[in-house]
């Protein structure tokens, strides 16, 4: 648990850098994007954006600190403050 609780520190922390990743590279939604203040673990085992009342906003990428190994999906990684972060895109 207090793996789980640094990874969504260490988000939290870089909220403004892993919302320019989501629009440039993810390309999800920018008004989503926007509404983004913090990141809750989702039912995955990953991170999702979330709003200021803790909804999610940006739904099909959601952030991982351990590579996906899952055809259904595609993974991105990134380097952000020197620690690899893995953006996993679920197709809807």
């Amino acid at each position: 648990m207090k793996k789980v609780n640094e990874f969504k520190k260490f988000l939290d922390e870089n909220v403004d850098e892993i919302k320019d990743l989501l629009v440039d590279v993810f390309e999800c939604d920018e008004d989503d994007v926007d509404e983004v203040v913090s990141f809750e673990d989702d039912e995955f085992g990953g991170f999702i954006g979330c709003n200021e009342k803790g909804e999610g906003v940006v739904f099909g990428c959601n952030l991982y600190d351990y590579e996906i190994d899952d055809e259904d999906v595609s993974v991105g990684m990134e380097v952000i403050e020197g620690r690899k972060v893995y953006f996993v895109c679920y197709d809807f």
